[in-house]
């Protein structure tokens, strides 16, 4: 019987060897080098609420091709715009509201804006992206 308990005590010792081996992880030193993404992805979730920009920013962003509508809000109150602007800042911005130095927010629609350039040319943004010119302006 005693050496029934030693051969079990030897046998588990042996088991509990090999099972410690198994348990061991690869100790490695090497860290892989990912590639960075182009654009910083949080540096336009934020909501500007700010109407001061740079006069290197209002340069930049004179092009009308640079703006995104992101989406809208139709309420009772007034009618409220999300516009992504190129320099990578969200803005909120109401009907005749300027969204930057010459740039006109006049109509906002459930997937659409329009917005006027220079005070001469009026044109509809559409929420995929398409910029359309309005026709009488």
């Amino acid at each position: 019987m005693k050496n029934k308990k030693i051969f079990t005590f030897i046998t588990l010792i042996i088991f509990f060897q090999f099972f410690y081996i198994n348990l061991k992880a690869e100790d490695l030193n090497k860290i892989d080098d990912e590639e960075l993404p182009a654009l910083d992805p949080f540096q336009g979730g934020a909501v500007a609420t700010s109407e001061e920009q740079s006069d290197q920013t209002n340069s930049f962003l004179s092009d009308i091709t640079n703006i995104r509508l992101v989406g809208t809000a139709i309420a009772g109150g007034g009618n409220f715009a999300l516009i992504s602007l190129p320099n990578g800042t969200t803005v909120v911005k109401g009907e005749d509201e300027m969204i930057i130095a010459d740039i006109q927010l006049l109509d906002i629609d459930h997937d659409w804006i329009g917005v006027r350039v220079n005070a001469e040319k009026n044109y509809d943004i559409n929420i995929n992206g398409q910029i359309v010119s309005q026709e009488g302006n």
